[in-house]
């Protein structure tokens, strides 16, 4: 063990202490001294992780009130020429902020207006003729070896007003929105769908 120690005071220039000169009461004294200078040291170092803490959580507070505010400005999808038509079910993801693409399905069966289990099969009632209530409609497909079939395009502003509809009806609108990323989303939508695909 070195005898020597190095003392350095603010006031002061450095000077060494042979500890095995000290008394007891000298060595306490010392060891207190060198104890509340560092723990000086720490107080501050804390204080500035403290204060960058601070500063962090104002930012992600703006950076939360300015999403907030972009949503209130243009709404969950973007109001161009497309919002009045219809669109298949990939690019009716697409029209939101943070685009859904491969979740819109399990959106749509947790809102109750695909059936479960299927691809994306919506229920007969949002079929329809009546232009008020018409979520959806039937078009013709044909695959490359001339099967033909049917397939479904979506209302893109009615759907998204009856989502919306069923968010705040369940209470899930707000976490719905401040969603910030696609990670995050699409983890909220799977939560969603376990939650109430089918009830």
């Amino acid at each position: 063990m070195n005898d020597i120690v190095t003392v350095s005071n603010d006031d002061e220039p450095k000077k060494e202490i042979n500890i095995n000169k000290l008394s007891p009461a000298q060595r306490t004294t010392l060891i207190q001294q060198l104890l509340a200078k560092d723990m000086q040291g720490l107080y501050a170092e804390i204080y500035e992780v403290k204060k960058d803490q601070i500063e962090m959580k104002e930012e992600i507070e703006k950076a939360n009130y300015n999403y907030k505010e972009q949503h209130e400005k243009y709404g969950n999808i973007h109001r161009d020429s497309s919002s009045d038509q219809y669109m298949v079910l990939r690019w009716l993801g697409r029209q939101r902020i943070i685009p859904i693409a491969n979740k819109m399905s399990d959106l749509l069966r947790a809102v109750g207006i695909c059936q479960k289990g299927s691809v994306a099969l919506p229920y007969s009632k949002f079929i329809g003729h009546r232009k008020d209530e018409n979520l959806c409609i039937t078009y013709k497909i044909t695959n490359t070896e001339g099967f033909e079939g049917i397939s479904y395009k979506y209302h893109v502003t009615k759907v998204w007003e009856k989502i919306d509809k069923w968010l705040e009806e369940h209470g899930e609108y707000e976490a719905f929105y401040n969603c910030k990323n696609k990670k995050e989303q699409d983890a909220f939508i799977t939560n969603l769908h376990g939650l109430y695909a089918g009830k």
